[in-house]
């Protein structure tokens, strides 16, 4: 195979990169230069990204190189290995992406979105879609989830902290789209009109690679 030819070329140093690289982007989903934990991998899967597409792609993964966001990721060509996220969970997702929108349209010029907790809380009740707050048990369940694909990371501060910060990583815009959003909220002001809250089940349209 030619990617073993590849793989045999490398030193030593680099083959523990290789296994490294490999293992995080199958454990997070994404590898986000800007995150300082994956700066490295990172480097090193734009670098040998061939390699490392062909040598995952023999498992039934493929992996995308997103330049514009210095991003890389994986997903399962056989639809499956989803990450399945309950409606509150995914509500979040798309509370953040459009924080992230918005921020990005006042900081053009900013190589990090960030927010505090507080903003986080404040759009979930601009939203409408729930009588309460969610606890701060579910909503730092919720971030943590999150946080370990590489969605947010939590930079200052603590999950009940309402002055604590979060960054929003360009992944977000790969996670979920404008239409999916526009969709989703649709769907959500519906549930709310029949049932008066967001309930904690899952959905087949709140799915991650």
């Amino acid at each position: 195979m030619e990617w073993m030819k590849k793989y045999e070329s490398l030193t030593e140093k680099e083959k523990e990169d290789f296994a490294l690289t490999v293992n995080r982007l199958l454990a997070q989903t994404y590898l986000v230069y800007h995150n300082d934990d994956d700066t490295r991998l990172y480097r090193f899967a734009e670098k040998y990204h061939e390699l490392i597409k062909e040598y995952l792609n023999i498992g039934g993964w493929k992996v995308s190189l997103h330049r514009e966001y210095r991003i890389v990721s994986v997903s399962s060509i056989l639809e499956k290995n989803r990450m399945h996220l309950t409606i509150e969970e995914t509500l979040f997702l798309y509370i953040l992406r459009h924080l992230y929108d918005e921020k990005l349209q006042e900081l053009s010029l900013a190589t990090q979105i960030t927010i505090s907790i507080q903003e986080l809380q404040d759009k979930y009740v601009a939203l409408q879609v729930s009588k309460r707050l969610p606890t701060k048990d579910t909503m730092k369940k919720v971030l943590r989830i999150l946080e370990n694909h590489s969605i947010v990371k939590l930079v200052q501060g603590s999950y009940d902290n309402p002055e604590s910060i979060l960054v929003i990583y360009p992944t977000i815009t790969i996670v979920t789209t404008i239409q999916a959003i526009e969709e989703f909220y649709a769907k959500l002001q519906e549930r709310s009109k029949d049932k008066g809250d967001v309930e904690n089940e899952e959905t087949d349209e709140s799915e991650v690679d």
